[in-house]
């Protein structure tokens, strides 16, 4: 996603500014730094981009925004690596070249959705640009509460759309679209949901001999639900022990907080055949267990056409919970999930069914040991 960020933010940012008062200096009267330019494109070596390609965009950032030098937008979105990233590296060089001041929150995801949430309730100004959930999609068309950037890009702001954006190379963007596919948000960052595993352990002669005895197949990464308890309690149990460490098949958490909401409905409940088919949540009933008709919620439990408290959702849930009492540390239960993150990093958990990319960002995954 070579200019995921970037596209977004400038997008943001004129959406919030366009209206406001400025003068448009002639483009041949804009100076543009050659060097600054270059100095900026070499901090994104890892792209598909030239660095004629980069520097040629970065010039249309500079050039366009020139109106807007001087101002300030605020953001804010929850404390993650890749947030985090773009207050302390992204925002800075986006000042650098636009000139354009970017005042950006973390947050608890639960405080973004509550000050979100006010802001709407109480017509008051509190940030430009939130960074939230595609989750919170139905709200926005509910409320009316950001701009159809589709309309947007095509009218007033065309001038002030990059015209170098391949929209393309976005992952999922139908997660955040309307029924009649207008964008309403684009993505910032990606909550891709893993399998993680100990490849180094998977792949030891011994414990693929003391797997298969038992259990009368090969040790592997597991293609069904079975199969993932299976593995879980041969670490757990089985091998118990490397090194004099104990260990465990899997990791999960389980503090009551925002967090553990989406641990549910972030594709656990549709994986054990919650849904129908259809991107991107499935219709008529969604991954949540949501019965929707004609573009309006109809209900989740099954005695109103939802499945959410069906056969498969009682079967993915009642799993969620045995398996993290039975072979997770014993500390996952009282874990959310940033604290659970790093868990996987310390080395003596062999398994993980879910688990964000990123998460991996973070210096437990980064040390050799």
């Amino acid at each position: 996603m070579k200019r995921l960020h970037k596209g977004f933010l400038l997008v943001a940012l004129f959406v919030c500014l366009i209206f406001t008062g400025f003068v448009f200096a002639e483009e041949s009267q804009i100076e543009i730094d050659e060097e600054l330019l270059k100095s900026i494109a070499a901090q994104f070596p890892n792209s598909v981009l030239s660095e004629e390609e980069k520097i040629k965009e970065l010039e249309w950032f500079a050039r366009t925004s020139a109106p807007f030098k001087g101002m300030t937008i605020s953001s804010v979105g929850e404390p993650i690596p890749t947030i985090i990233w773009e207050n302390e590296v992204l925002a800075p060089l986006f000042e650098k070249l636009t000139g354009i001041k970017v005042m950006s929150d973390a947050i608890d995801e639960g405080m973004v959705v509550e000050t979100f949430y006010r802001q709407i309730a109480s017509k008051q100004h509190i940030y430009d640009i939130y960074i939230n959930d595609t989750d919170l999609l139905g709200t926005h068309m509910r409320k009316q509460s950001c701009v159809n950037l589709t309309e947007f890009m095509a009218n007033e702001g065309k001038d002030f759309t990059n015209p170098y954006q391949d929209f393309d190379d976005y992952l999922n963007l139908e997660f955040g679209q309307d029924y009649d596919g207008n964008q309403l948000q684009l993505p910032d960052n990606q909550f891709v949901n893993l399998y993680i595993f100990r490849y180094d352990w998977f792949n030891d002669p011994k414990y693929q001999a003391m797997f298969k005895e038992k259990y009368g197949y090969e040790l592997g990464v597991p293609l069904n639900w079975a199969a993932y308890e299976d593995i879980a309690n041969f670490w757990t149990n089985d091998v118990n022990e490397i090194n004099g460490v104990k260990i465990y098949g899997n990791q999960d958490y389980g503090k009551p907080s925002p967090h553990l909401g989406w641990r549910i409905t972030d594709a656990w409940l549709s994986i054990a055949g919650v849904g129908d088919k259809g991107v991107p949540f499935g219709y008529p009933v969604d991954d949540w267990g949501l019965r929707a008709e004609d573009k309006i919620p109809k209900g989740f439990s099954v005695s109103r056409g939802g499945e959410l408290n069906g056969p498969a959702a009682v079967y993915a849930v009642d799993k969620y919970i045995e398996w993290m009492k039975k072979y997770a540390p014993p500390a996952a239960v009282a874990l959310d999930c940033f604290e659970s993150a790093d868990i996987f990093g310390g080395g003596n958990i062999a398994q993980q069914i879910s688990m964000y990319t990123c998460f991996l960002a973070s210096d437990a995954y980064r040390s050799p040991e």
